[in-house]
């Protein structure tokens, strides 16, 4: 056995020892009851809403949908990568994923919920969508179109006329209740 090269003489031992030892090759094969997959690690790990520590890496202002089951009356959610935010994904193009359309965008308040480590979350987020994916996101229901508001008050003259001819003085919010547009 002195005469064989290290490998060669490596080989032998193992097969003497396997032949002589019966169930050997149990001891050698790993304990596979504590492993892990990458789908356990995020599902253990994944927060919809994070610290500010965490959420100063991702943009959280608007957020990317996915509107292919809006049928069913659901659809996905995810914050803005940082690539989606140097090309303006999300908020100066359409958020939908599938969708690059840059005109004509609406600002929409949408109720996410959510399940995290057992518990249901609620979160209200902002979504920018084309007319056509808004119409696919309030398929069956209405969200929230978000309008600005405007910290000065409007003065307007009284259509009718009045004797006095005095001003009228009408607030945002007195405008945003009368509006239509304050909920479609």
């Amino acid at each position: 056995m002195m005469t064989m090269d290290a490998y060669s003489r490596h080989k032998e031992l193992i097969n003497l020892y396997y032949l002589s030892h019966p169930g050997a090759t149990k001891m050698l094969q790993r304990d596979t009851s504590k492993d892990r997959t990458d789908y356990d690690v995020l599902k253990d790990n994944h927060k919809f809403l994070w610290s500010e520590a965490d959420e100063a890496a991702v943009s959280t202002k608007y957020c990317i949908i996915d509107l292919t089951y809006f049928k069913k009356n659901k659809v996905a959610m995810r914050w803005r990568t940082e690539a989606e935010v140097r090309t303006g994904k999300g908020q100066f193009t359409c958020g939908a994923k599938k969708c690059q359309v840059n005109a004509d965008l609406t600002s929409w308040e949408v109720n996410f919920s959510y399940a995290e480590n057992g518990e249901r979350k609620n979160a209200l987020v902002k979504v920018r969508l084309c007319r056509q994916c808004s119409e696919m996101l309030n398929y069956g229901s209405q969200r929230r179109k978000v309008e600005k508001k405007r910290a000065l008050k409007r003065v307007k003259k009284c259509a009718s006329s009045s004797a006095d001819g005095s001003d009228k003085t009408v607030s945002s919010e007195e405008k945003s209740d009368n509006s239509k547009g304050a909920f479609l």
